[in-house]
């Protein structure tokens, strides 16, 4: 068998620690990190609520990938943002659109860019996770610098 065929085979697994800390608030490890979860509805607001949580996750997937994927690509990157809107109706406890916009600070050919783009969500795997079960739509705007 190939180291690629072993690779491939291989299963990553991730892990949280979530601990009830009262009312709607939770305190998460994960590795060497901490993170509180509440809201600023009916909590405490001493953390993001769950949902933000799930849109950083998504970001920081996506970033994790631009990321990496520049730097195989040879593609020189000065600043990468994303802002990320989820849509939840109010009576219906699930997001059923997110959108976002990635800003790539750059002076790389827009082609690669855009191909960057759909390697890093054809790899994320939190976003791969989520656009499952959710309409995720996005558009890449490059900035340029004077």
């Amino acid at each position: 068998m190939s180291s690629l065929e072993r690779l491939g085979s291989e299963v990553l697994k991730y892990q949280a620690h979530v601990i009830w800390k009262g009312n709607v608030s939770s305190e998460v490890s994960i590795r060497n990190f901490t993170l509180n979860i509440d809201t600023n509805t009916d909590g405490w607001n001493t953390g993001p609520n769950p949902t933000e949580v799930l849109l950083a996750a998504i970001g920081g997937c996506m970033i994790v990938n631009y990321g990496r994927l520049s730097k195989k690509m040879k593609l020189k990157i000065d600043e990468i943002t994303i802002d990320i809107i989820a849509e939840r109706p109010k009576l219906n406890p699930k997001v059923t659109k997110v959108n976002y916009t990635i800003k790539i600070k750059s002076n790389e050919d827009p082609k690669k860019l855009n191909h960057l783009r759909k390697l890093a969500e054809k790899n994320g795997t939190v976003f791969n996770t989520v656009k499952k079960g959710t309409l995720i739509e996005g558009d890449l705007k490059i900035l340029r610098e004077n």
